[in-house]
This record gives structure tokens, C-alpha cells and sequence, in this order.
């Protein structure tokens, strides 16, 4: 069975609707696959006007969290570890015996 890519979807002035990356969205009509083709892996977080990392709120803490658990994993086996540091000078003690990891 394939699925068929419509084009971008037009918002309500008729523009195409983007990403936050500037590019063109395009659907398969299909809820789940459009989740699965427009999802992302943040690898940078946000900083303020001094190039300064953005503290995580507790509320932003809790969803991610709760999130984190609800994910799925291969074969349902829920093989990970969630480690939640909040104090710097842990958190450099851990990249430091993680191979030296920024």
C-alpha cells in the first residue's frame, strides 16, 4: 500500500503553510504518517539575548518527563534510564566520566 504526498497545505491567506525551518508542509492525509514525517530531535535549546542557556521550568521539566515515559521503545523491552541533574557541578562530573562529553 503507498501513500500519496498532497501538496503543501495553504493557509487561510493562501500562502503556503511552513515549518519552522521556512520549508513547505506537506501531508499524506494520514495523521499518524504526517506526525512521523515532520517530527524532529532538538539538539539545541533555547538561549536569551547573551547566548545563555534558557533554564527548563519545573512545569516544562515535568512534561518532558512524562513524555520521556510514555515513549515507545524497540520491542516494548523499556530499556533506558532517565536521569534528571539540576546541579552544575554534577552535571560536569558526569560529562567528565561520559568520555569527556561538552
Amino acid at each position: 500500500m503507498s501513500e500519496q504526498v498532497c501538496k503543501a497545505d495553504m493557509g487561510s491567506d493562501g500562502a503556503a503553510v511552513v515549518d519552522t525551518y521556512g520549508y513547505p508542509v506537506e501531508t499524506t492525509g494520514n495523521a499518524v504518517l504526517d506526525i512521523l514525517e515532520h517530527r524532529s530531535s532538538t539538539r539545541a535549546f533555547a538561549r536569551d539575548d547573551d547566548d545563555r542557556p534558557v533554564a527548563v521550568t519545573d512545569e516544562q521539566r515535568a512534561a518532558i518527563l512524562h513524555a520521556a515515559s510514555r515513549a515507545p521503545s524497540a520491542g516494548a523491552m523499556m530499556m533506558y534510564s532517565i536521569v534528571s541533574i539540576r546541579e552544575q557541578a554534577t552535571l560536569d562530573r558526569l560529562a567528565d566520566l561520559c568520555d569527556h562529553q561538552p
